[in-house]
């Protein structure tokens, strides 16, 4: 909830800059802008399924889902946390993406708004 919350204030944030303030993001700054829309988006949208698919794996839902939830299935439940530990790089990886994208955008921000008219 938190990651759609933090693109629409992104696009609140670039539509103040260009319409309100009337000032351009062009050359070096929209490519910072470019990175920060595509890291937060990809980023955020990777760490968000990556862990869903952890947590299923690692407690064992999964094999619960896949087997047709039955009743077998569910008695046999048992939950893998060493598997969990395989999907630490993956999402620290897709962390670094979202933390550049980020850093990124406020760096636009922040050079588009103090810019001189």
């Amino acid at each position: 909830m938190i990651l759609v919350v933090a693109i629409a204030v992104t696009a609140v944030f670039y539509n103040h800059l260009e319409i309100n303030m009337t000032k351009r993001i062009s050359g070096f700054r929209k490519v910072l802008a470019w990175i920060h829309l595509i890291g937060m988006n990809v980023g955020g949208t990777a760490i968000t399924l990556t862990m869903i698919f952890a947590g299923l794996i690692g407690s064992g839902i999964l094999g619960v889902i896949i087997s047709g939830a039955s009743t077998s299935a569910v008695a046999k439940l048992t939950p893998n946390n060493a598997i969990m530990v395989q999907f630490i790089p993956p999402i620290a990886t897709f962390a670094g993406l979202l933390s550049i994208g980020v850093i990124a955008g406020g760096i636009t921000y922040i050079v588009t708004y103090l810019q001189k008219e």
